[in-house]
């Protein structure tokens, strides 16, 4: 269906009430429909010529355009017309509904949407202020069946470094497939929320939730860095900076740390000596500032790590293949070394080489090369659409994969 003429949707809740006496006959106007999606949700069978038989003037608009979603669970239907506009892009929805319904949609609004869309309720009284508890948490939870049963789009994928020993710690880098987030860019494990995207953090939570269950670490002791472009680390249990972070360190059984990125470098940190581990998420800008040497300047500070014992392993990320950079930005690279910098044939532009860049970091911090991995989960993320998500190939909105790491408890049997 060719909607790029439709820029709002209208929404009308006839669940549980009869169209005929409905308040919502009163306020719902011709003008509402103008270049509007509309959609009907009821728990009866209702056809299209008695919705047009209540509403006279609807038979002026193109019956593509006007949707009836016939359901025994209100929730479901709101989802489905959610993900019909956010994948035509629509985002301005007036919904219609009875005044006994506006608090319902209020609770609705806060755990489906997101910052992106625009929900109007027009009502002839106001909702209350006040937020019922008892109101959130039925909504939250019929919200948490919806999603729980939605179906994965593919199987959950991950790839690991045998530089890790397995004994000791729980990791892993994430691909794109396994999840149920159905924007093109985003889907379908997006592992990182933002408001400036569709997905709800609900949704964010079911992928890792899947993911969790796939991977064997609890969700609930699941920690993901912010990825802000600088090398400010966090110690898990310690005061949060402001500003956010790229880096995340523990030494604390069963917590999993996370950096996400969708080209930029997932980087993980263990120490099977002092039993520490991390995660860093490393951008060109994280990369020149330093991100991954100072996960390793604290780990040797706050846990007595020595540079001898860490191992890293660098997870999927944009190659020098794929990495075209501007010419005046790429002397911040060739500062550093010279071979960071390619040149290739019939390109004007550099292409950068961001693994490199960081296994230089490291090596010159005291890292064994030997400890550096660099090729297992290495992946180019721009050359691989079917396994990675990818913000140079795709553009906005993309979804986020992670690299992973834990440490598994001590057994003393």
């Amino acid at each position: 269906m060719d909607t790029s003429n439709r820029k709002k949707a209208v929404i009308l809740d006839f669940y549980h009430e009869d169209i005929k006496t409905s308040s919502i006959r009163e306020i719902f106007q011709k003008h509402d429909c103008e270049d509007s999606m509309l959609f009907f949700f009821t728990d009866k069978n209702l056809s299209l010529k008695e919705i047009t038989g209540s509403f006279p003037f609807l038979s002026e608009i193109p019956k593509e355009y006007i949707n009836i979603i016939v359901t025994q669970s209100i929730l479901t239907a709101f989802y489905t017309a959610k993900r019909s506009l956010d994948l035509a892009g629509i985002t301005d929805i007036t919904l219609y509904c009875s005044d006994s319904k506006v608090n319902y949609w209020s609770v609705v609004e806060r755990i489906l949407l997101t910052p992106v869309h625009t929900l109007k309720l027009p009502s002839s009284t106001k909702s209350s202020t006040v937020c019922d508890k008892a109101l959130n948490d039925e909504v939250l939870e019929d919200a948490y069946t919806l999603v729980r049963g939605l179906p994965s789009n593919g199987q959950i994928k991950l790839f690991h470094s045998s530089l890790i020993p397995s004994d000791i710690f729980n990791h892993g880098f994430t691909s794109r497939n396994g999840g149920v987030s159905y924007m093109p860019g985003m889907k379908s494990l997006n592992l990182s929320y933002s408001n400036a995207k569709v997905d709800p953090l609900i949704i964010i939570k079911e992928n890792r939730a899947r993911l969790a269950k796939s991977a064997g670490f609890d969700e609930e002791l699941f920690h993901l860095a912010n990825a802000v472009h600088g090398n400010a680390v966090h110690i898990v249990g310690h005061d949060v900076k402001d500003g956010g972070y790229d880096g995340l360190l523990t030494n604390e059984d069963k917590v999993t740390v996370a950096a996400p990125g969708a080209d930029c470098i997932t980087t993980i940190f263990a120490d099977p000596v002092q039993r520490v581990c991390g995660a860093a998420h490393a951008g060109w800008k994280g990369t020149i500032s330093g991100i991954t040497t100072e996960m390793v300047r604290l780990m040797e500070e706050k846990f007595n790590c020595k540079a001898d014992n860490i191992l890293v392993v660098m997870g999927p990320s944009i190659g020098k293949c794929c990495f075209e950079f501007g010419e005046e930005e790429s002397k911040l690279f060739s500062k550093i070394d010279p071979s960071l910098v390619v040149r290739r044939e019939g390109k004007n532009k550099p292409f950068i080489d961001l693994q490199k860049a960081n296994r230089l970091f490291l090596e010159r911090h005291g890292v064994r090369p030997e400890h550096i991995d660099d090729t297992s989960a290495t992946v180019c993320t721009s050359c691989n659409p079917e396994l990675f998500f990818s913000y140079r190939r795709d553009g906005r909105p993309f979804g986020n994969q992670i690299g992973f790491i834990g440490l598994k408890a001590v057994s003393y049997s």
